[in-house]
């Protein structure tokens, strides 16, 4: 329940601050589906569990905005 609770914030906080710096109207599953992307392609690179709360995670998920 934790992780679902963390990329919920994160999808939000994102949306956020590219819909500020933008002046964009991108919606919250814009999000989830750029942060669902991001964690396949981990694991599709890396075929082990990813986890969600790792700074490199983080970081590339803000070089998207």
């Amino acid at each position: 329940m934790r992780r679902v609770i963390s990329l919920t914030v994160l999808a939000f906080a994102l949306q956020n601050i590219t819909n500020n710096l933008n002046t964009t109207t991108e919606t919250t599953q814009d999000y989830f589906k750029a942060i669902t992307e991001e964690i396949e392609k981990e694991y599709t690179e890396t075929e082990t569990k990813v986890d969600i709360e790792t700074e490199a995670l983080l970081l590339k998920l803000l070089k998207m905005l």
